[in-house]
């Protein structure tokens, strides 16, 4: 059988990877989270910047739309800039630090930034940042003229949605069978209404609904594209009542303003920082949370149609930039008994 080509996560998270192969077309991903656990800056890293590398190494066309909701364009590119600088050469800088209001930007990290220009340049060319569209036809509209250089389109197909209702559709054939389109909503809650011939989308509620149709029956389905939403949790998510209720981390019945989209999800990733909730939860899925501070996150798959859901893989977040990495695993068997694993208690010191 010839292996399929797709994003693979293999090097990324390796025990991830035994879950979830990879990032996969036609797969609509989302990644949950709370306010202020870093779940942009974890798509950035696992989802862009890793999708890449990735095929830039194995020669696979890649091309990624980033509908930037929350952030503008220039804010950004500087994040991965500052991702940059610490993958090439160790120097670490916030986005304060860059943009001068902190002290902290010296020579040599302007001597680095300067030779990164030309790689950020490059990723500038397959990497397009919207950041002046909200409303679900708008992105869509933007997403198809985005895609017309890349494939071939053929209209007036007659499909059938999952309730058995008859609708237009069309075929989408890419020049190059590799390619590998990744398309981002940050964040979904953040979608605005609208007033469409399409459909009722006058509520933010509704809209969300809407951009769920549109994921569903045409950019995941038919453009085969890589859709990563980012969906918020709830407000209340990791206060004290959820920690009596052992609710804390992310769940599909707390993902903000509309639920009923969790259905359309195929893989879902909650993220969450244990030292974050009030009051703070010090040990965490074998983890002793407290000695890793603010750069512990667990993430958990809390749905995967295609595979087991429910495992958690602790993960350190470095908080400057956007990289995250998988944490050895807290306990190992030793004869009988299991026993603090060195190998994260390595980790732990040189972090």
């Amino acid at each position: 059988m010839k292996k399929p080509v797709f994003i693979d996560i293999k090097e990324l998270f390796p025990r991830l990877y035994n879950i979830i192969p990879g990032w996969l077309q036609g797969v609509i991903h989302c990644v949950t989270a709370g306010t202020a656990v870093g779940k942009t800056k974890f798509v950035k890293y696992a989802f862009l910047f890793h999708s890449y590398t990735f095929c830039k190494k194995n020669n696979l066309p890649f091309y990624c739309i980033w509908f930037a909701l929350e952030e503008d364009e220039e804010t950004f590119w500087t994040s991965i800039l500052c991702d940059l600088l610490y993958i090439r050469y160790g120097l670490t800088l916030t986005y304060y630090q860059f943009m001068g209001y902190h002290e902290g930007r010296t020579e040599e990290h302007d001597k680095a930034i300067l030779e990164l220009q030309p790689e950020l340049d490059e990723m500038k060319k397959v990497v397009t940042v919207v950041d002046y569209v909200s409303n679900p036809t708008g992105i869509y509209k933007t997403f198809r003229k985005f895609m017309e250089p890349l494939g071939t389109r053929k209209d007036d197909i007659d499909d059938v949605d999952d309730f058995g209702n008859k609708y237009n559709s069309f075929t989408f054939t890419y020049h190059n069978p590799n390619t590998q389109v990744l398309f981002v909503i940050d964040h979904m809650t953040l979608l605005t209404p609208e007033k469409s011939q399409f459909g009722d989308a006058g509520d933010k509620h509704k809209a969300i609904t809407k951009m769920s149709e549109y994921l569903i029956k045409f950019i995941a389905k038919r453009y085969l594209a890589i859709p990563v939403i980012i969906h918020q949790q709830e407000a209340t998510s990791g206060n004290a009542e959820d920690q009596k209720m052992q609710r804390s981390e992310p769940t599909l019945d707390k993902l903000g303003v509309n639920k009923i989209v969790a259905q359309e999800y195929q893989v879902v990733l909650g993220l969450f920082n244990p030292q974050g909730v009030t009051p703070p939860i010090n040990h965490f899925g074998g983890y002793d949370t407290k000695k890793f501070g603010d750069n512990f996150r667990s993430l958990r798959v809390l749905k995967h149609r295609k595979g087991q859901p429910d495992k958690i893989t602790g993960l350190y977040f470095h908080g400057a930039t956007n990289r995250y990495e998988e944490l050895p695993l807290p306990l190992v068997k030793v004869g009988e008994r299991f026993v603090e694993n060195p190998e994260l208690v390595n980790y732990y010191n040189n972090n």
